[in-house]
Protein backbone atom coordinates (compact mmCIF):
# COMPACT_ATOMS: atom_id res chain seq x y z
CA UNK A 1 0.00 0.00 0.00
CA UNK A 2 1.57 3.59 -0.68
CA UNK A 3 0.81 6.14 1.58
CA UNK A 4 1.70 9.83 2.81
CA UNK A 5 3.68 10.99 5.68
CA UNK A 6 1.89 13.71 7.67
CA UNK A 7 3.97 13.91 10.72
CA UNK A 8 6.28 11.70 12.99
CA UNK A 9 6.60 11.57 16.95
CA UNK A 10 9.25 9.89 18.66
CA UNK A 11 8.14 7.11 20.98
CA UNK A 12 10.65 6.44 23.65
CA UNK A 13 8.91 4.71 26.45
CA UNK A 14 8.92 1.73 29.07
CA UNK A 15 5.68 -0.75 29.07
CA UNK A 16 4.25 -0.93 31.92
CA UNK A 17 2.71 -4.55 31.87
CA UNK A 18 6.17 -5.89 30.42
CA UNK A 19 9.00 -3.73 31.47
CA UNK A 20 10.14 -3.58 27.99
CA UNK A 21 11.50 -0.02 26.51
CA UNK A 22 9.51 0.53 23.28
CA UNK A 23 11.75 2.68 20.88
CA UNK A 24 10.42 4.16 17.47
CA UNK A 25 8.29 6.41 15.49
CA UNK A 26 4.04 7.48 15.49
CA UNK A 27 3.39 8.04 12.05
CA UNK A 28 0.83 9.90 10.88
CA UNK A 29 -0.35 8.86 7.29
CA UNK A 30 -3.22 9.08 4.44
CA UNK A 31 -3.96 7.03 1.68
CA UNK A 32 -7.05 6.74 -0.64
CA UNK A 33 -9.68 4.66 0.39
CA UNK A 34 -13.04 3.24 -0.96
CA UNK A 35 -16.25 4.57 0.40
CA UNK A 36 -13.87 7.77 1.40
CA UNK A 37 -14.52 11.10 -0.17
CA UNK A 38 -10.58 12.04 -0.13
CA UNK A 39 -8.02 10.37 1.81
CA UNK A 40 -8.13 8.31 5.06
CA UNK A 41 -5.76 9.01 8.06
CA UNK A 42 -4.42 6.45 10.61
CA UNK A 43 -1.38 6.47 13.19
CA UNK A 44 1.12 3.27 12.62
CA UNK A 45 3.79 2.77 14.46
CA UNK A 46 7.41 2.19 13.44
CA UNK A 47 9.45 0.56 15.71
CA UNK A 48 13.28 1.12 15.37
CA UNK A 49 14.14 -2.44 14.95
CA UNK A 50 11.84 -2.43 11.97
CA UNK A 51 13.20 0.82 10.62
CA UNK A 52 16.68 -0.24 10.78
CA UNK A 53 15.86 -3.94 8.86
CA UNK A 54 14.51 -1.56 6.33
CA UNK A 55 17.11 0.90 6.49
CA UNK A 56 14.21 3.45 6.48
CA UNK A 57 14.12 7.17 8.06
CA UNK A 58 11.42 9.02 8.52
CA UNK A 59 10.82 11.97 5.52
CA UNK A 60 7.58 13.90 6.40
CA UNK A 61 6.05 14.97 2.79
CA UNK A 62 7.18 11.95 1.40
CA UNK A 63 4.81 9.40 -0.27
CA UNK A 64 5.27 5.75 1.74
CA UNK A 65 5.51 1.94 0.65
CA UNK A 66 4.14 -0.04 3.54
CA UNK A 67 3.25 -3.59 3.62
CA UNK A 68 1.35 -5.07 6.48
CA UNK A 69 1.25 -8.75 8.89
CA UNK A 70 -2.49 -10.50 8.62
CA UNK A 71 -3.17 -8.51 11.90
CA UNK A 72 -2.37 -4.72 10.52
CA UNK A 73 1.08 -4.21 11.93
CA UNK A 74 3.62 -2.56 9.73
CA UNK A 75 5.31 -5.38 8.53
CA UNK A 76 8.27 -3.50 5.69
CA UNK A 77 8.53 -0.07 4.93
CA UNK A 78 10.25 2.54 2.28
CA UNK A 79 9.85 5.63 1.19
CA UNK A 80 9.09 5.55 -2.75
CA UNK A 81 12.36 7.78 -4.70
CA UNK A 82 11.54 10.31 -6.82
CA UNK A 83 12.63 9.30 -10.59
Amino acid sequence: MQAMLHGVRRVDMTDRGTGCQIKGYSCFISYPNEGVVGHETAKQFISDDLAAANAWSPEVGKLLNLDFTPRGKVSAISTVREK
